[in-house]
């Protein structure tokens, strides 16, 4: 009885190691994971803040025309 506790014992920790070590292997792959969608996040975060810049400026243009347009009197449809 004894070997056969043993044995157990043997395969128990066995499949132990082999789940540790997958475990790692997925830890990895998501840390590496996890890395990539930062860099594209920020990547994204940059473009639109250049969009939003692009965007205040042209309704800044709109706002300088329609004022100008009013100060010369041309009205729009």
């Amino acid at each position: 009885m004894d070997i056969r506790f043993k044995e157990m014992e043997a395969r128990l920790t066995t499949l132990k190691e082999k789940f540790e070590a997958r475990l790692r292997e997925m830890e990895t792959k998501f840390a590496a994971l996890d890395e990539k969608f930062e860099t594209k996040f920020r990547e994204l975060d940059s473009k639109f803040e250049g969009l939003r810049h692009e965007v205040r400026t042209a309704l800044e243009i709109r706002e300088r025309l329609a004022a100008l347009e009013a100060k010369v009197g041309i009205t729009r449809p």
